[in-house]
């Protein structure tokens, strides 16, 4: 009954690794995934704020024409200013010479304010491209590894399946049937040993006849409280 019990451990230990590789097929894409989305948000990021600094060099081009013209017709103005005869005209052109002193000096207000903004946005992208070097040190491997383990998982499955089928052949059908019954409803913990007087699965303490039945290893006993099978491990403290 011994070896028989340890069949049933040996079994279970198979199925939970299988369970655990059935797991993974579903989270590992997920966790890659996600790895990768790290990198590429982060990518798009800095693209973004790429694109904004060319609009914002696009706007200071159009801001350093239209001071470019404020200043020529500043020039022109002032240049008639020597040329006029009457009191009307020189009010007009001193008119239109405050109007681009305005414009100028407006000009000049929103190309630094513009500069100012691309100086903190180059600062913000270079520190976003070192973030993005050392996630990628960090993501890019760790989602390889997990590429790999993820095609693997079929071939981990069928050698772990092999395993199965060669020690349940050695057992009785009945008592497989049993244990996978239990399996099935236990949520994969059909066997468990006995933890400080205790049942391993549902943790009720156990009656010391039923410890002392369990620890002679005579006969295949359960749990009264929740029908694991019971078995004793010199290894834990009892």
């Amino acid at each position: 009954m011994r070896e028989t019990l340890k069949m049933l451990i040996k079994i279970q230990e198979i199925d939970q690794k299988v369970d655990q590789l059935n797991h993974s097929k579903i989270d590992l894409p997920a966790e890659i995934e996600t790895l990768k989305k790290q990198v590429q948000d982060l990518d798009d990021n800095i693209a973004d704020g790429q694109a904004k600094l060319a609009q914002l060099e696009k706007e200071k081009r159009e801001q350093e024409l239209g001071l470019e013209t404020a200043q020529d017709r500043l020039k022109k103005y002032q240049q008639q200013l020597n040329r006029i005869k009457t009191n009307r005209e020189y009010d007009a052109i001193q008119t239109e010479i405050d109007v681009q002193k305005a414009s100028i000096s407006e000009y000049e207000e929103s190309i630094l304010n513009i500069m100012t903004t691309s100086e903190e946005l180059t600062e913000t992208l270079e520190e976003r491209r070192q973030e993005l070097e050392t996630l990628k040190v960090q993501n890019v491997p760790k989602w390889e590894q997990l590429e790999i383990d993820l095609s693997s998982i079929e071939d981990r499955l069928a050698i772990q399946q092999d395993h199965r089928k060669n020690v349940t052949v050695r057992l009785e059908g009945r008592l497989l049937a049993a244990y996978e019954r239990i399996r099935k409803g236990k949520n994969g913990l059909a066997i468990v040993p006995i933890r400080k007087r205790a049942c391993g699965g549902c943790f009720k303490t156990l009656p010391p006849q039923k410890i002392q039945e369990v620890r002679r290893t005579d006969s295949i006993l359960t749990c009264e409280n929740c029908g694991r099978i019971l078995y004793w491990d010199e290894n834990l403290e009892s």
